[in-house]
């Protein structure tokens, strides 16, 4: 594949040079593109030609697009000589296999709010079987402290 080792913003600039029919990227061409008035419909990849951050979600759209808005046809396209063929699923290709975010991160079993630890809970059933509910609250007798 063509695209395996692009980041996306790459990606965008390959496929602008495609589309104009250019052998090499220029910028002033780029901006000059009237690709938001094709008769096919504005195209996705439009805003972010001249560098602004995309998201691989819009690689997504421009794919639906050019497959008429089939999504087993996306799933099953074979043209891989597209710049945007390795995106097509709305997935950045360097990051399959990846943990992201803080989101999965550990939270601290103790917190500092306004200068007193607090102990969180688990939503998660305790030894008895019960319930608790997830927050924090004051610890007894640990009092003041700086983490």
């Amino acid at each position: 594949m063509i695209a395996d080792k692009l980041t996306p913003k790459e990606t965008i600039r390959a496929y602008c040079t495609y589309c104009l029919g250019m052998k090499q990227f220029n910028k002033e061409v780029v901006r000059n593109c009237q690709g938001d008035q094709a008769y096919t419909g504005p195209c996705s990849l439009f805003p972010y030609r001249l560098g602004k951050r995309i998201s691989v979600k819009v690689f997504r759209a421009f794919c639906l697009q050019c497959m008429g808005g089939n999504r087993d046809l996306v799933r099953e396209c074979e043209t891989v000589t597209c710049s945007v063929h390795s995106y097509r699923m709305g997935k950045n290709p360097s990051l399959v296999g990846q943990v992201r975010g803080a989101s999965l991160a550990r939270k601290p079993l103790k917190v500092v709010v306004g200068g007193q630890f607090q102990r969180q809970f688990s939503i998660f059933p305790d030894s008895e079987g019960k319930g608790k509910t997830a927050g924090t609250r004051a610890v007894p007798g640990e009092g003041k402290g700086v983490l």
